[in-house]
């Protein structure tokens, strides 16, 4: 019975803590051009691919964003939200899966390469939107975000478009880091000049940390420092739903499952938002502010500067405050966005 009563007591504070928390503002209303997503998958094992147009309306052409997925993210489910909200504002997305069955990490960044030359045909012969190849952007996770590295150095060469901006978030060249395993980089300095890189880490990212982000941002050395920006996702747990900078923050996928249990568990965000195991099952389990606010929002404003050169002047400055916040609490706090910086 005194069991039961602390029981009792212990989940009664817990709700009411979660209920005296100050709640997230949300201000971010995207602008949708288009209210259908078509997706096709074409390919197997490595080769292996999913193509997501913009429908109703179809355009007759768009820009192409190659999605570049974490190591084991294998399914564009984990981040189909992201790619709906990108596809409804006018791009084609193109999700390799590049892993496989057996391959190791030196044939990724070859076998993504690959899938992006058979999903511009795919569109292409199949009479899809056509993809406007002088507009693309990669966006790469995790190994991902190696990989679109290494792609916006080779891809001219072997005859494919050649990314206007890149966005890199928590890149990791292995699961483990142990020697042999990573994937081999090209010579960044290769990378265009009038490339822009938005390089994004997170505050409490303890999977992969900030050493393979600072490496690969150093090794861009040929963009000119006015093109790129180092962003630190931070974590504010002050109130709900909690915000964690960690390696599974980018993923967003769309079950409703997912937002059933991050309903029912956002308040353990706060008690164990540090643990490892427990953070990353919960991280993955829907969409929130972080999301939409931050990173979509960022990546939507990098494809006006890479598309448009709209906001250019603007976009890459530290001090901008579109990086110093996401927004405000219900008591009127400023929420912990991102610090920036270009010299990290």
């Amino acid at each position: 019975m005194k069991k039961l009563l602390v029981v009792f007591f212990l989940l009664y504070f817990s709700i009411a803590l979660y209920a005296e928390l100050p709640k997230v503002l949300d201000t971010f209303e995207p602008e949708y051009f288009h209210n259908k997503v078509n997706a096709v998958r074409v390919g197997i094992d490595d080769e292996k691919l999913f193509i997501f147009q913009p429908d109703d309306p179809k355009p007759a052409t768009a820009s192409v964003v190659l999605f570049l997925r974490g190591w084991t993210f294998h399914a564009p489910s984990f981040y189909q939200s992201w790619i709906n909200h990108i596809v409804r504002r006018g791009h084609i997305v193109i999700f390799p899966e590049f892993q496989g069955n057996g391959s190791s990490a030196k044939d990724f960044t070859i076998n993504a390469a690959r899938s992006l030359k058979e999903g511009l045909r795919f569109l292409e012969d199949r009479k899809g939107v056509i993809p406007d190849r002088e507009n693309m952007i990669i966006l790469g996770h995790e190994c991902g975000a190696v990989i679109a590295a290494n792609l916006a150095v080779i891809n001219k060469r072997i005859k494919l478009p050649v990314p206007k901006a890149l966005m890199l978030i928590e890149p990791s060249r292995s699961p483990s880091d142990e020697e042999g395993t990573a994937i081999p980089l090209a010579n960044l300095s290769k990378i265009k000049q009038d490339t822009y890189l938005l390089m994004v880490v997170g505050e409490d990212d303890t999977k992969n940390g900030m050493g393979t982000a600072i490496d690969l941002f150093y090794r861009c050395s040929g963009i000119p420092s006015d093109n790129k920006i180092f962003l630190t996702a931070l974590t504010d747990v002050r109130g709900v739903p909690a915000l964690v900078g960690d390696s599974i923050s980018p993923t967003a996928p769309n079950w409703r499952e997912s937002e059933r249990a991050i309903e029912k568990y956002k308040n353990d965000f706060i008690r164990s938002y540090r643990d490892p195991f427990n953070n990353r099952i919960l991280r993955g389990k829907g969409v929130d502010f972080q999301d939409f606010s931050g990173f979509w929002r960022l990546f939507d404003k990098l494809c006006y500067v890479g598309f448009n050169g709209f906001y250019r002047d603007s976009f890459f400055l530290e001090k901008n405050p579109d990086f110093r916040t996401l927004g405000k609490f219900s008591d009127g706090r400023a929420i912990r966005g991102f610090l920036a910086t270009k010299r990290p």
